[in-house]
C-alpha cells in the first residue's frame, strides 16, 4: 500500500537537521562568552543561502503536491467502495489541504524574509525594531519578529482568538 497523500507532505519537508553556526559566528560566539549576538550585513549572505535553499524546497514540496492531487483525480484512481473508504479519502484531503496552506503560508514567510534582506532591514524585529538574535536567526531564518514581540503576539491571539473577536 503505497503512502498517504499527508505522509508525502510530511515526508518532503521532513525537519532537517539544526544547521551549524558559521564558523566566525561560533568563534565569535565563545570568544565573547555565548553572550546574546545580533545580526549584521556580514551574515547576508549567510541568510541568503539558507532562505533561498528554503523556498527551494518548499517550491518543491507544494509542486510535488499538486502532482499528486492531478494524480488522484485521474478515473480509476481511489475508487470509493464504501462509506470507510470515502471517509478516508476525504480525511486524506483535508490533512493535504492542511499542509499545502502550511507550506505555501511558510513560502510566504520566506519570501517575505528574502525582501527583508534585500532592503536591508532583515534581522531586525518588523514590530518594535530592535536587533534580533543570530541564534533565533539560525534556527529559524525567516523570523520576523524578536521573541519578546512573538511572544507579546502568542500571548494576544490564545487571549482573543480570531474567532471570538466581533
Amino acid at each position: 500500500m503505497g503512502q498517504k497523500s499527508g505522509e508525502k507532505w510530511t515526508a518532503a519537508l521532513a525537519l532537517q537537521p539544526m544547521r551549524l553556526l558559521p564558523r566566525r559566528l561560533l568563534a565569535h560566539q565563545l570568544l565573547s562568552g555565548l553572550s546574546m549576538q545580533h545580526y549584521d550585513h556580514s551574515f547576508a549572505g549567510h541568510f541568503g543561502k539558507l532562505l533561498a535553499a528554503r523556498e527551494t524546497e518548499l517550491r518543491v514540496a507544494l509542486d510535488t503536491g499538486n502532482k499528486k492531487e492531478l494524480a488522484d483525480d485521474q478515473p480509476g484512481n481511489g475508487e470509493v467502495r464504501d462509506f470507510k473508504d470515502l471517509a478516508e479519502q476525504e480525511q486524506e484531503s483535508s490533512m493535504a489541504a492542511l499542509e499545502e496552506a502550511r507550506i505555501a503560508n511558510e513560502l510566504s514567510q520566506v519570501l517575505a524574509a528574502r525582501r527583508r534582506l534585500k532592503d536591508g532591514s532583515f534581522g531586525q524585529c518588523v514590530e518594535c525594531g530592535k536587533p534580533m538574535d543570530l541564534l533565533r536567526l539560525e534556527a529559524m531564518p525567516a523570523a520576523a519578529f524578536c521573541v519578546p514581540c512573538q511572544a507579546a503576539g502568542e500571548q494576544t491571539t490564545a487571549a482573543h482568538p480570531p474567532s471570538a473577536r466581533s
